[in-house]
């Protein structure tokens, strides 16, 4: 039996503990805990209650473990679900949060989110088709693209009649009607689109959100290769959209060149990837964008800043991406926000596909990276009337 220990010969214990002192730089500190957001719905755990049974002794003990942990950095449960904000304002999950999102694929409601990737579909099953549709974010200031995967037993028409309720669960901004009173023709054979419209139909106050319409529209047809969407109201009459005036047809825009960042939708729980307009940047120099953060619209970073590359990418077939060693100290799952990032962005600029180099592991989730990888077929995929 132990002998048991009573308090002032714990304190002394404690006491005479030698003095720890971590000598690792600021730089090195933020280097190490780069905060880095996830897309899954994060899953809260129950914090475990440690009843009082140990002996003192014991308690000396596990003090011991935990000194080591404090000495490598904090990783208790309150330190790690906190929000820390270094570079971009970006969101530091725990691992333990990471591990919850990667085992977290289903969401509220029929719509499921499949493991296609993180941020990417690949595939299509013969019985699936694609409705594009999207939301904005909370200040419409981004279009925020959607890729529902929904049962070819539907007409395209039927589809997209139901785009309202799709995008229903992601709808960050109120002030925003959407697809609402709204029906669609789609016409594959003449690449012809006919937007049927309430007359009481108005996309909302504001010219933010007035002057996202057509880019949504554009979004939303242009990769089915649709040229033109007709408007018909009940009425006959043109379509009064806000400031812009009449229009009765949309011209569908050929998309920009954009690189994809990350943005948190704090009301849902959710991340996406969006697109931004990059204008006449070259493909490197939208690369390197991607390390910078826009804050004031919570757009993150999806490449951390002590993360270098070199790029050679001469055409759509060679374009190759070299990693220093500063990438494998990311996680896997912080290692595929890089990849897909980039894989999106490529395909914005014509890219078929890339490889990329520097990367220890040959396999990271499903992705061969021995072998040049092919650019996506859509990004922020949601499965639609799936089980």
């Amino acid at each position: 039996m132990m002998n048991k220990i009573d308090d002032d010969a714990i304190k002394n214990h404690l006491k005479n503990m030698p003095e720890v002192k971590d000598h690792r730089s600021k730089d090195e500190w933020i280097a190490k805990v780069q905060p880095y957001a996830y897309k899954r719905k994060r899953v809260r755990r129950k914090q475990s209650r440690m009843i009082p049974i140990f002996s003192t002794v014991l308690l000396i003990g596990i003090m011991v473990l935990i000194i080591p942990s404090i000495i490598k950095g904090p990783t208790s449960t309150n330190d790690q679900a906190s929000s820390t904000q270094f570079d971009g304002e970006q969101r530091m999950l725990s691992e333990e949060d990471k591990d919850d999102q990667v085992g977290s694929a289903s969401m509220e409601s029929d719509h499921v989110q499949k493991e296609v990737g993180e941020f990417v579909l690949y595939t299509l099953e013969e019985d699936e088709q694609l409705v594009y549709g999207g939301t904005f974010d909370q200040q419409v200031q981004y279009v925020i693209p959607l890729s529902f995967i929904t049962s070819t037993d539907k007409s395209l028409s039927q589809a997209y009649n139901e785009l309202d309720s799709y995008i229903a669960p992601f709808d960050s901004s109120s002030r925003v009607p959407y697809f609402e009173h709204m029906e669609f023709d789609v016409d594959m054979d003449k690449q012809f689109v006919t937007m049927h419209i309430n007359d009481s139909y108005t996309v909302g106050e504001g010219a933010a959100i007035q002057g996202k319409f057509e880019e949504m529209i554009s979004m939303i047809f242009q990769p089915y290769g649709i040229e033109e969407v007709h408007i018909q109201t009940e009425n006959g009459s043109p379509m009064i959209l806000g400031e812009i005036g009449e229009i009765s047809s949309i011209k569908i825009q050929d998309p920009p060149k954009v690189n994809y960042k990350y943005y948190y939708d704090d009301a849902h729980e959710y991340g996406f990837l969006v697109p931004i307009e990059q204008g006449e940047k070259t493909f490197s120099q939208s690369i390197d964008d991607l390390k910078e953060a826009d804050t004031d619209f919570s757009m993150q970073a999806t490449i951390p800043a002590d993360v270098d590359y070199t790029i050679n990418c001469e055409s759509t077939e060679d374009c190759f991406i070299h990693f220093t060693e500063e990438i494998n100290q990311l996680s896997q799952s912080e290692q595929i926000l890089v990849l897909e990032s980039i894989l999106m962005t490529a395909k914005s600029y014509g890219y078929d596909y890339v490889s990329f180099e520097g990367i220890s592991e040959e396999t990271i989730e499903g992705y061969d990276l021995t072998q040049p990888i092919d650019v996506p077929l859509a990004v922020n995929p949601v499965y639609v009337d799936h089980e």
